[in-house]
């Protein structure tokens, strides 16, 4: 538990995550998360695949053999099931860093929204591309339903209140004007308070306006 302290430095040794997207997460007290850190884990361990063939030329419709030695890390032998597919790189484009299986379970599956070019993480996974991509698509909002809140949330565009004279008493039908500028636009409100017997609140829908 981390209290009374205004800034903490943790390490973690990465050795102790399997290759993939780790997740930090806080949480208070009393056990609701607020604030959470994505970072990539890469230990180069994807297996090691060497195809080779029987003879470096042939002619059409000739038969290939191929030979597939497939190691770990650990340049240890590896037994599996695996697939392959033939194309006309003369008709089809290859791209290096398009997604792949590694990329995509590594990666891709875990972040929000379309990765441009998921494989260049896993080559450079300690860059700050790669760091970048983590504060941005694997960010995660946590609505905190006990928090107080000063004002109500906004449903509308809008603007409401009251209009009272000196004695905090409702002043009906009153003109109401309000004018607002940010850079080259500028919002310009008119409206009048009601009569009564309400309690003359007022509601304005806001316009934008661009100023020349």
């Amino acid at each position: 538990m981390l209290k009374n302290k205004p800034q903490y430095d943790i390490k973690v040794a990465s050795e102790n995550f399997p290759s993939g997207v780790a997740r930090f997460t806080i949480y208070n007290e009393a056990g609701i998360p607020v604030n959470e850190q994505a970072i990539f884990v890469w230990h180069d361990d994807a297996l090691k695949m060497n195809l080779q063939t029987n003879k470096p030329d042939y002619i059409n419709k000739d038969s290939v053999l191929l030979s597939l030695s497939v190691k770990n890390k650990n340049n240890e032998q590896m037994p599996g099931s695996f697939s392959i597919a033939v194309i006309d790189t003369s008709q089809v484009e290859i791209k290096t860093d398009a997604e792949n299986i590694l990329s995509y379970m590594l990666l891709s599956a875990e972040l929000k929204g379309k990765v441009e070019a998921p494989y260049y993480y896993i080559k450079h996974p300690y860059s700050e591309a790669t760091k970048a991509l983590m504060l941005t698509q694997a960010w995660v909002r946590y609505v905190l339903n006990d928090t107080l809140r000063k004002y109500d949330y906004e449903k509308e565009f809008t603007i409401n209140g009251k209009v009272t004279n000196l004695f905090n008493k409702p002043s009906p039908n009153t003109k109401v004007t309000l004018f607002g500028r940010q850079g080259q636009y500028g919002v310009f409100l008119k409206t009048r308070s009601p009569m009564p017997p309400v309690l003359f609140p007022f509601k304005i829908f806001l316009s934008l306006l661009q100023i020349a």
